[in-house]
């Protein structure tokens, strides 16, 4: 099984219903699984949007100290849909 963390504003309440409901799980049994980070990979003189990246960068991070098994890409093309 593959759980991603979402904000809980999907488009429809039964997918709401389904995040909710995996984020409890993982709360009691704990998360597992393998991390996936698409950042962009911008320079940093490009001030609007180098504060997301750098988020991302560190999130990334935090899971590999985790002990995570965490892919990072910064370059197009980014990570194709059957990573989703």
């Amino acid at each position: 099984m593959h759980f991603a963390g979402h904000r809980l504003d999907g488009p429809v309440w039964r997918l709401r219903a389904v995040w909710w409901t995996r984020s409890l799980a993982a709360e009691h049994d704990g998360l597992w699984g393998r991390a996936y980070f698409d950042a962009r990979g911008l320079p940093q003189t490009d001030t609007n949007y180098i504060l997301g990246d750098e988020w991302i960068l560190g999130a990334a991070e935090i899971c590999r100290q985790l002990g995570f098994e965490t892919t990072v890409t910064k370059i197009p093309p980014r990570f194709p849909p059957i990573f989703r």
